[in-house]
């Protein structure tokens, strides 16, 4: 079977017409599309020296950036959270970190490092880095103070709860959000910030009731070979934690690092937030 690599298509959704704007290759890594459809940048790996390449625009005639990483560690993500500008996840070393490269002069900002890599948040209508959001707190970190008090109130709302950004409308005016931990087996709201409301949609175990669910904690620990490692330790519930088996599972790593496992023993409640948790949604 011939090997085959991906193109890069613009396709018009009303009529349907297709048009091939740019040709994969072997060494080809990606493409960088900004908002109004033009290729902002593009990368080659070379597998035979590890060399890596960013060049601008949709061909090879400038070329922005290059570095060698011979386990092919440097991914091209998308666009910065400014006009002109690519993002780049280098994990080539231990501190490895999100690069935002601008393609007018070559400047390279770190937004992030590698304690802080889970989710990335971009703009719906433009296509621009928003944030990133993490397991642990502050949880998000958006670049815009207004959308990130909008995400803290939502926040705030569940303070038993541990509270991941599933979807949200322009400007984080409405969210969904999913809550887990606690006596919560797993449950989508509907946070709309204006009324200050969060209504349950939907929940992941719903046969399982709060009395059900073991409480669990967070906790970090080191490998044999000094690498940190975070792990969940889930209780079964009305026992007290002394002398209980032990069961362990293992979940290889990514950059959405998440405890998926705590629902193997969780349940949730149901019903319209209380008012308590209105004011804390209010508070943006």
């Amino acid at each position: 079977m011939p090997l085959s690599w991906p193109d890069l298509y613009r396709v018009d959704l009303d009529s349907g017409k297709k048009e091939r704007i740019a040709k994969g290759s072997a060494r080809h890594r990606g493409w960088v599309v900004g908002g109004d459809g033009a290729v902002v940048a593009n990368a080659q790996y070379h597998d035979e020296t590890g060399l890596w390449q960013l060049y601008a625009g949709n061909n090879h005639e400038k070329l922005l950036f290059e570095k060698t990483s011979m386990l092919g560690k440097i991914d091209l993500i998308g666009q910065g959270h400014s006009a002109g500008t690519v993002l780049f996840d280098d994990d080539e070393k231990d501190d490895a970190s999100l690069i935002e490269f601008s393609v007018v002069d070559k400047k390279q900002e770190q937004l992030c490092d590698k304690l802080f890599r889970n989710e990335y948040v971009v703009d719906p209508d433009t296509g621009r880095l928003l944030g990133r959001l993490g397991p642990r707190a502050p949880y998000a970190m958006l670049f815009d103070a207004r959308l990130q008090a909008r995400f803290d109130g939502a926040r705030k709302a569940f303070p038993a709860y541990q509270m991941r950004l599933e979807s949200f409308s322009r400007n984080l005016d409405r969210l969904i959000v999913f809550t887990d931990v606690g006596d919560d087996s797993g449950t989508c709201w509907r946070v709309d910030i204006a009324t200050g409301r969060a209504d349950p949609i939907g929940r992941a175990y719903p046969e399982i009731d709060p009395a059900d669910v073991g409480p669990t904690s967070v906790f970090a620990y080191k490998s044999s070979d000094e690498w940190p490692i975070e792990a969940v330790l889930t209780l079964p519930p009305g026992r007290k934690a002394r002398d209980l088996p032990v069961v362990v599972l293992l979940k290889q790593g990514g950059r959405r690092v998440l405890p998926i496992w705590w629902h193997f023993s969780i349940g949730k409640k149901t019903g319209t937030a209380s008012t308590a948790t209105q004011r804390a949604i209010s508070a943006r």
